[in-house]
């Protein structure tokens, strides 16, 4: 009797490791998908889609938005709800959304919370130049970043935020007067939080041969988003191998002259939309 328990507990198992690897999944989640519209009318494709013990897996994914323009391009996409979720309110949170894309990993949490939404996010290797062009098509940029960062969305924006970036082997074009001389950054990070309407970048470092800068400031965001004061400082020390335009474009704000070491401080204020630039000296605290 035990040996026929064992096996009819053997081919049980076998029967639904077989099903769960042979359902028909594409068609389930096409059909889902027809029936969920994505945000601002976008479309999603996919190549195929799998069902998986750490959850639903769809490769070559493609979502474009209306005009056919892509909006994300990933190798392979993860989604896992929680099972407990799904069971209380039927919203599956907290989720877990991992792709790879980017040359690299993004893995976002969307976390239970009934004031708000929370979301972490982690960034693995991914490559400005593949990213950048989904949200900013006219930045000409690339390096590769790491970190994380989490974000509370209340009411359709975001409330509260903190987090960390690292940069490396990066370079930018900002166009305009520099034209087409290009920032080149080795290394950099970029630490911030926000809380009642005040994003404050508590770090910013970058560091080259071309130059050496730290920072920190604050921007107190009001609607709409152009209104919103900034208050930066940043110090520059040029290197030997600063292009000369950059050079001529730093040497010609005005203000203070530079340290000994040729190193001045940048003041970067007023609103978004038109902020001026000053070179000081001793700077006096941002305001709270």
């Amino acid at each position: 009797m035990r040996r026929l328990l064992a096996i009819a507990a053997v081919v049980s198992v076998v029967g639904v490791v077989v099903g769960a690897l042979t359902f028909p999944t594409d068609a389930l989640v096409r059909a889902a998908l027809d029936r969920v519209p994505l945000p601002d009318q976008m479309q999603l494709a996919f190549s195929r889609a799998r069902l998986r013990p750490n959850g639903l897996r769809l490769d070559e994914v493609h979502i474009v938005r209306p005009g056919g323009q892509p909006a994300l391009d990933a190798e392979w996409l993860r989604l896992r709800p929680s099972l407990w979720g799904l069971w209380q309110d039927r919203t599956g949170r907290p989720w877990s959304i991992v792709a790879q894309t980017c040359q690299g990993t993004i893995d976002v949490t969307i976390g239970a919370d009934p004031r708000a939404t929370p979301i972490k996010v982690a960034l693995e290797h991914v490559e400005l130049a593949t990213c950048l062009p989904y949200v900013l098509p006219q930045a000409d940029a690339y390096g590769r970043v790491d970190g994380t960062f989490d974000v509370e969305i209340g009411t359709g924006q975001a409330s509260a935020s903190t987090g960390a970036l690292e940069l490396r082997g990066a370079s930018w074009k900002p166009g305009g007067p520099l034209e087409d001389a290009a920032l080149r950054a080795d290394a950099g990070t970029l630490t911030w939080r926000l809380a009642n309407g005040r994003l404050e970048f508590t770090k910013i470092e970058a560091s080259s041969n071309d130059f050496q800068a730290t920072g920190s400031g604050l921007l107190r965001l009001v609607n709409p988003i152009d209104d919103s004061v900034l208050d930066l400082r940043i110090a520059v020390t040029p290197g030997p191998t600063m292009p000369p335009l950059f050079r001529r474009y730093l040497d010609a704000i005005a203000g203070a002259a530079p340290t000994a070491q040729g190193t001045r401080t940048f003041w970067i204020r007023g609103q978004l939309r038109d902020p001026r630039i000053i070179a000081a000296g001793t700077l006096p605290p941002a305001r709270p």
